[in-house]
């Protein structure tokens, strides 16, 4: 190479480390900011559809559409809640301590119903052809953020 074009070599191979340098800091400030970001946003709720009315209570939630009419009973009709713990079926309680709130434990004749719907479920997909398979239980970080789980522990 003559003299002049090996300078030109040098101070492009010196200026490519440098804008390399540059770019390497760059790119790790920019993993720091977006790893803080992607903590913070794990604190943000979802964002609420602009088309949904606001409300105080369930009294102020819009009807969309109603199909048939509602079953009318000649006595007063409990929720599923008061049902479960009238028939010892359900306990919030200790679902609560355990796990936080809205979470329960099914008991009793509440966990063999449950176990019943499981199985019947189970029934009807193996005589459509469907082969049952027991599967380690593993999943992702990813999987589960924006599902309901919380870094801090908390349900959704």
């Amino acid at each position: 190479m003559r003299s002049n074009e090996r300078e030109m070599a040098d101070r492009s191979k010196q200026q490519v480390k440098e804008i390399n340098q540059r770019l390497s800091t760059a790119e790790e400030e920019h993993r720091e900011v977006e790893t803080h970001y992607r903590q913070l946003m794990l604190h943000v709720p979802n964002v609420v559809s602009p088309d949904t009315p606001s409300g105080s209570s369930d009294h102020d939630n819009v009807e969309v559409r109603r199909i048939g009419e509602p079953t009318r009973f000649d006595f007063e009709t409990k929720d599923h809640v008061s049902l479960g713990e009238l028939h010892q079926m359900i306990d919030i309680p200790r679902g609560v301590k355990i796990a936080s709130s809205r979470n329960y434990y099914l008991t009793g004749m509440g966990a063999l119903l449950h176990r019943a719907v499981q199985q019947l479920a189970l029934d009807v997909l193996i005589q459509r052809g469907f082969t049952l398979l027991e599967v380690p239980l593993m999943v992702r970080t990813e999987a589960l953020l924006g599902t309901a789980h919380f870094q801090d522990g908390g349900s959704g």
